[in-house]
């Protein structure tokens, strides 16, 4: 595999103490953003808490330089990330106890030349810079696109901890918006409008959930029409692009909303992501290594009823 340059992002071990899991309860931190150098502005800047004896997680965005107060953090291991437009993304881990509240002081380094055009808080994943499409061609044959997908949803089944939907509970609970803000969002693949539904991609699709690859699946075009009532991360996986022989970019646009909130009067709010996935041919299988540099977005909006209007 061909590649031109490798950026780690920090793997942090999700092991947690057997101590801390017995004390139960929260506690809080506090943690402080600098810039590195002299700066007009002070970015907006996103910290980001996910405690590993809970799913989930919760943030805080800051326009100002002043300290974060993150409270109710479940008492044990913590991974903290903060981001901010224009600087490398920052991970860090902390330990927290009932009666203390540590400090911590995060320096932010410029990101030159830009990488991470939306730095992700939840992929420990290496970001990679590829060089341009080799002989190999880009075409690819459906029947060796199933794989392709499928190491993309291995990777969401058993890395992914932290979805879209995740993110639009999490919105809900510091909103206080909706009641739907208990536990992991479920992963559920959706027929992608770009992708032919041909026969044998249907055949395949009708499978996924069997295997234990999704928690469920959906084959309408709208999401306001699929089956799931409560939020939920639907993944459209579109046609992967192939940059070497054994090297593959394969996009995924994630989408976190209630399909039934949509049909409601007062419509629903919704989370999106696109992601763009390395996987790469090794050991007989396909499998995810890194994120591609190239530019993802994010964004959320509303989803409503149709109209006689439309």
């Amino acid at each position: 595999m061909q590649l031109m340059r490798l950026t780690l992002a920090l793997l942090v071990s999700a092991i947690t103490s057997v101590a801390a899991s017995a004390q139960g309860g929260t506690g809080s931190m506090v943690a402080e953003v600098r810039v590195d150098g002299p700066s007009k502005n002070y970015p907006m800047v996103t910290l980001r808490v996910r405690s590993y004896e809970a799913p989930g997680g919760d943030a805080s965005t800051h326009f100002q330089d002043k300290p974060f107060y993150l409270r109710r953090i479940p008492v044990g291991l913590a991974e903290i990330c903060v981001t901010a437009y224009g600087y490398h993304t920052i991970f860090d881990t902390v330990t927290i106890a009932k009666r203390s509240t540590p400090r911590r002081v995060y320096v932010l380094q410029p990101d030159v030349p830009l990488s991470e055009p939306y730095p992700d808080c939840n992929r420990s994943l290496p970001v990679i810079y590829v060089d341009a499409v080799d002989s190999a061609g880009r075409f690819i044959a459906y029947a060796d696109a199933f794989p392709m997908w499928e190491a993309v949803l291995r990777h969401y089944r058993r890395a992914v901890r932290v979805s879209e939907g995740d993110f639009v509970r999490m919105t809900f609970k510091v909103t206080g918006s909706s009641a739907d803000t208990v536990g992991p969002a479920a992963v559920v693949m959706s027929l992608h409008r770009d992708v032919a539904p041909v026969p044998e991609l249907l055949e395949w699709f009708a499978a996924l959930t069997e295997r234990g690859l999704v928690e469920g699946t959906c084959q309408e075009i709208d999401v306001r029409n699929c089956p799931q009532e409560e939020v939920t991360t639907f993944l459209k996986l579109e046609h992967p692009k192939r940059l070497h022989a054994d090297t593959v970019l394969v996009f995924v646009d994630e989408l976190g909303v209630n399909p039934a909130s949509c049909k409601s009067p007062k419509g629903g709010f919704m989370g999106f992501w696109t992601r763009n996935y390395i996987a790469v041919h090794q050991d007989g299988r396909w499998e995810v290594v890194g994120r591609s540099s190239e530019p993802s977005t994010s964004g959320s909006g509303f989803c409503r009823p149709e109209t006689s209007a439309e």
